[in-house]
């Protein structure tokens, strides 16, 4: 939005600015993060409306951060939402993908904060943007083979998933 990007590159800017502990706190609040696991979000939960909202009712007891600092908050928010639903686990090791995973400023933060076994899908061999088509590849294979997947929790047990619907030349 600031700088007319769809992303910071290479989180970049976000390294310029500081983080606002009482902004981050108010973040901390949506109620995703009390959410149990397994969970998935994206823009549905945290959009720009989300964030202005937010930044709304913060400025009312603070004076409102710089766009940089909001960024900083921002990573940060990510880097602590992530150790928060990891440390119940034990998880040693990270796979990062997608965008985040180009993003150093964000890497170097989660491994100070999960540790150095926090890379990129890249370290086995897998490019980060490739993820979820492979899972989907995955997932193929699964059914045409007829290997049943077990989704986990709130399932009725394994079963084989998907549909196949064969062209009509191919019937």
């Amino acid at each position: 939005l600031h700088l007319g990007k769809p992303y910071d590159d290479d989180g970049r800017w976000a390294a310029g600015g500081t983080v606002i502990p009482a902004l981050l706190k108010d973040l901390m609040q949506h109620e995703f993060f009390v959410r149990p696991a397994p969970k998935s979000t994206g823009r549905e939960d945290f959009s720009l409306p989300w964030l202005q909202q937010v930044l709304t009712l913060f400025g009312q007891t603070h004076p409102i951060p710089s766009p940089i600092d909001i960024q900083a908050t921002l990573l940060e928010l990510t880097v602590q939402s992530v150790a928060i639903a990891l440390a119940p686990y034990g998880i040693h090791q990270v796979l990062v993908c997608g965008g985040g995973a180009a993003n150093l400023k964000l890497m170097s933060r989660l491994q100070e904060v999960c540790g150095p076994n926090c890379t990129s899908t890249k370290a086995i061999g897998l490019d980060p943007q490739h993820v979820e088509g492979a899972a989907f590849a995955w997932l193929a294979w699964q059914h045409l083979n007829r290997r049943p997947i077990d989704p986990g929790a709130g399932a009725q047990g394994p079963r084989i998933a998907g549909a196949l619907y064969p062209s009509v030349k191919d019937a």
